[in-house]
């Protein structure tokens, strides 16, 4: 990237140095250097070397957090970029002050700014600061909440940085475009954005390139539920030394390093790198980034079960969004804050900011674009009380909207996690170095055994659980206690990803926990090995549970079988099918190995609830595509079959019925029709009291019209 930027003289850049050494420990002595240096100035005959400090000392007011001084100075940068007639230069320092205005949280200012500068930029001889502009109006955008135009402002300023060959500019830009699709749970896109600049020559010699696409790989790591190597991403950049150019990116690291803290349950660790992040951002005055730490704190303490801190941080980031107008976290505060109210056992507040959240994302049509967990995590809230409350209507429609949904948004899990598998192939064949630094590499998993003898496992949690080992059911007797079954039972709806101690620890106990919880934990996880590798001696580590930094991988390669994992692969081979007879083969399938409710004898288990109710969601949608395959193909007894099959999952699915009373009537089964319904009228006044909905005697008098 060409530099804008005239490096100061010697004498200059000590003093600016010393300046910077001064804000925090002595911000009146670092003011009047500021000002001796601007007396200084004076007598400089170079008005680039004038214009370029001027810049440094408006970044050092930012950090002394004296707005209205540094207007000014941009005042003076202008008019002398004017005098000499330095158009480019003038451009280039409109953009630091609309970067400034950016992250002061006053976006109006920024977007103004910037918008006013592309009507006046050349795309072509302005070419390395046209797509930066498009660049800064992706950022306001997102944090506006405008996910759409966010992701249009990146993509216009890909194109115009790949058009005219400044790579520099276009990587960054495809970091913040990765950025984004990684925010709406579209990794395969984010991945092959992030793919192309961290594994180019470029990116090697680039500090700025580097430090964001390692902070972007880590937060993406993060969102795929792989936390070490999230980890691992955040250290390596966090090994280049910080300046005030890198500030920005280190306080990102050290975010994304807490988070994964989080993850691995080391809390204390997650809670000094997310106060690192928040004392930067707040020496930056990044309004945006306090809002996003101060929401990851709320997070964290929720984690750990203190819920009034939890409220209290969540409350200030409603407070900061609405001064700041930076709303794009809102919706996720009031998220959290109506966890929080559940977990203190009131009701009647978490509705009111369960609902408000929904809103918020429905007004801003997210609720197809947020990610899985946070989707789960709304529509599991709004269920629950509803159906506490006694508002068993409202608890159904929310159930039968997140089924339509997830219609069309399938889970990708596999896919994603094969396409990030190809990108780590590729990173491990790069010795990659870093400004000369090697990488920082967190200890991987241990190396599967090939000595070791490797049973066959098939594991079963669709309908009754079930688990073989080499051709053998494993008894109840095997599993020694129940609680080595939960815990086994857990990592296999978590396969693969990396599961902490403490976080088995939260969910199988929570505030009830033992002294000796852990113990009991590393005794059970002892016992699951012994049952899937019963010929493995002692001291050998485990072929199939990765232990690492106080966690648990359970990871059987090619040599097991998993229900839910064979179901969620045909149904997505069926989504990414364009013919519509492969498609419904596919479906087929994986309906195959559907044997029931997601283990029916933890119904009562909180953490099974979400899980459960989204494989239903996904077979009740393979149940509703097939019955409407085979009735237009005229199969009405298979078409039937398959309507029949939802209802007795949900007897008020609406779109089930209506397929029903089509095929019905078309076949002249016209009985069977009317039986269904009246069963469903029946089961409305029974178990809520009330008249049946108006879509049922609609489908009665249809069934009888013309017959």
């Amino acid at each position: 990237m060409k530099s804008y930027l005239h490096s100061p003289s010697h004498e200059i850049s000590v003093q600016l140095q010393q300046i910077q050494s001064l804000i925090s420990s002595n911000p009146e002595s670092a003011l009047e250097q500021i000002d001796a240096l601007q007396s200084k100035l004076a007598s400089e005959h170079d008005y680039q070397v004038v214009c370029d400090t001027l810049y440094r000392i408006a970044g050092l007011y930012h950090l002394l957090k004296l707005p209205d001084k540094i207007i000014p100075i941009f005042d003076n940068i202008f008019t002398l970029c004017k005098q000499y007639h330095d158009d480019e230069r003038y451009m280039f320092h409109k953009q630091n002050l609309a970067t400034f205005y950016y992250l002061s949280g006053n976006f109006d200012k920024a977007f103004s700014v910037i918008f006013s500068l592309i009507q006046e930029y050349d795309s072509h001889k302005y070419s390395e600061l046209y797509p930066r502009a498009f660049l800064i109006l992706s950022g306001i955008s997102k944090q506006q909440g405008d996910i759409n135009n966010s992701q249009k402002y990146a993509q216009q300023a890909i194109a115009f940085a790949t058009q005219n060959g400044h790579i520099g500019v276009e990587f960054e830009a495809r970091e913040v475009l990765a950025a984004i699709f990684s925010f709406l749970g579209q990794y395969n896109q984010a991945i092959e954005q992030l793919s192309q600049v961290y594994l180019h020559p470029y990116c090697k010699t680039d500090e700025r390139c580097f430090l964001g696409v390692c902070s972007a790989l880590s937060e993406l790591y993060s969102d795929t539920q792989q936390p070490t190597k999230a980890l691992e991403l955040a250290m390596e950049g966090l090994c280049v030394p910080m300046h005030l150019e890198s500030m920005h990116n280190h306080a990102k690291l050290h975010s994304n390093a807490g988070r994964a803290y989080a993850a691995m349950g080391n809390y204390s660790a997650a809670l000094r790198e997310y106060m690192f992040s928040k004392k930067i951002r707040t020496d930056l005055g990044d309004k945006a980034g306090i809002i996003l730490i101060t929401l990851r704190l709320a997070k964290l303490y929720y984690q750990v079960g203190e819920y009034h801190e939890a409220l209290r941080f969540s409350q200030e980031v409603l407070g900061d969004s609405k001064k700041y107008t930076i709303t794009l976290y809102e919706p996720y505060a009031h998220l959290l804050i109506g966890e929080s109210y559940v977990q203190l056992h009131q009701t009647d507040q978490a509705l009111v900011y369960f609902e408000t959240s929904y809103r918020i994302f429905l007004e801003r049509n997210l609720l197809k674009e947020i990610t899985r967990e946070n989707r789960h995590r709304l529509f599991e809230g709004l269920i629950k009380i509803h159906s506490q409350l006694g508002n068993r209507v409202q608890s159904h429609k929310f159930r039968n909207e997140l089924q339509s949904l997830l219609a069309g948004t399938i889970d990708q899990q596999d896919e994603n996690r094969d396409a990030i598998y190809e990108f780590d192939v590729q990173r491990n064949m790069v010795t990659f170095k870093t400004m000369g630094m090697p990488s920082i590499i967190i200890p991987q998993s241990i190396q599967k055994s090939e000595k070791s003898k490797i049973p066959d496992i098939q594991v079963r949690v669709l309908g009754r659980f079930y688990v073989e080992v080499n051709g053998k059911e494993i008894t109840s007797e095997q599993w020694k206690r129940k609680r080595s079954r939960d815990i086994f039972k857990y990592m296999v709806l978590h396969y693969k990803q990396t599961l902490s101690v403490e976080k088995i620890v939260d969910i199988f106990w929570g505030y009830n926990a033992p002294e000796n919880a852990v113990n009991i934990v590393w005794n059970a996880v002892s016992v699951i090995r012994s049952i899937l590798e019963p010929d493995m001696p002692k001291g050998i580590p485990s072929s199939y549970i990765i232990a690492a930094d106080k966690s648990y991988t359970l990871d059987f390669g090619d040599n097991g079988i998993i229900d839910c994992c064979e179901f969620l692969h045909y149904v997505t081979q069926a989504q990414r099918c364009t013919n519509e007879y492969e498609s419904i083969e596919l479906i087929e399938k994986a309906l195959s190995y559907y044997g029931g409710d997601l283990l029916p004898e933890d119904i009562y288990e909180e953490w099974t609830h979400a899980i459960r109710e989204d494989y239903k969601s996904h077979y009740i949608l393979c149940c509703l595509q097939c019955s409407a395959f085979y009735a237009e193909v005229h199969n009405y007894d298979l078409s039937i079959s398959y309507a029949k099959k939802i209802i007795a999952i949900d007897y008020t699915y609406r779109k089930a019925y209506e397929i029903l009373v089509k095929v019905c009537k078309e076949s002249g089964n016209i009985n069977e029709a009317h039986r269904s319904i009246a069963q469903c009228k029946k089961q409305y006044i029974i178990e809520y009291g009330e008249a049946p909905p108006t879509w049922l005697d609609q489908l009665d008098f249809l069934l009888s019209d013309g017959v």
